[in-house]
């Protein structure tokens, strides 16, 4: 496994690389156990774990679009035993946060990209008859400002991406902000019936070789949105999130 050389070289400047690991290892993730970051992570920890002959103990710290644990993890010691799994949203926290506590480019260094993330837009279709998404962006110009968005809090990545969406359809979307705990809490809403909206990490569930599919209550409409956006308001398509890896820092610095 890739990521079990890149763990030992990042943790080379902190602890001598012959010893390392001598102990567990803390991966720190900032969302709820279940969600999908956490899920991942688990999957990914289980063979890094074996790789390193080394217990990899996951520990979720969640709340405010995953802040709360980032800051955690950045005030953790330098010492190659403590991990951030994190997101690109962390990138720009100090642009929405100022006071969050951390700074993901002063805080952390880097160990690898581990993930890439499409985001879906799912609609529910008891709520919304919006089965592509230019039928969805005609019923926003019908009506402005008049669809409940569920998300995994205000500043996340899918909060922000609909944001994006607004400003390239030029349409006023959401009526308001419906933030979750997290986005698998945000996913288990939409899947329930609640809100008109989710955009979110659900590509493997929704969408099969490109074709939306129903789960519960909710229907995907749109894979890649940043993509489908461009195609019906013009511009450039970006991938909209990656998940990430970074042992901090801080600590080295104050030193």
């Amino acid at each position: 496994m890739a990521l079990g050389g890149a763990l030992g070289f990042a943790a080379a400047g902190v602890a001598r690389a012959a010893d390392w690991p001598e102990k567990s290892i803390t991966w720190i993730v900032p969302f709820p156990a279940g969600g999908p970051t956490d899920s991942f992570a688990r999957s990914l920890a289980a063979g890094a774990a074996k790789r390193l002959g080394q217990t990899i103990v996951i520990d979720n710290r969640s709340g405010a679009g995953g802040t709360v644990g980032a800051t955690v993890a950045a005030h953790a010691a330098p010492d190659g035993y403590t991990m951030l799994v994190g997101y690109t949203g962390f990138s720009y926290v100090p642009l929405i946060y100022p006071k969050a506590g951390f700074d993901l480019a002063r805080d952390f260094a880097p160990i690898a990209a581990i993930d890439r993330v499409q985001e879906v837009l799912a609609i529910n279709p008891g709520r919304l008859d919006a089965p592509t998404l230019r039928q969805f962006l005609d019923i926003a110009r019908r009506k402005p400002a008049s669809i409940d968005i569920a998300s995994g809090g205000l500043g996340t990545v899918p909060h922000l991406a609909i944001e994006m969406l607004e400003k390239r359809a030029s349409v006023k979307i959401a009526s308001r902000a419906l933030p979750w705990r997290s986005a698998g809490a945000a996913g288990s809403a939409g899947r329930a019936g609640g809100g008109d909206v989710r955009l979110g990490r659900l590509a493997r569930r929704l969408c099969k070789d490109g074709k939306a599919t129903g789960v519960g209550r909710c229907r995907a409409t749109a894979r890649g949105v940043a993509a489908r956006c461009a195609d019906h308001a013009g511009g450039g398509s970006h991938r909209l999130s990656c998940r990430l890896m970074g042992r901090p820092v801080r600590a080295e610095a104050d030193a």
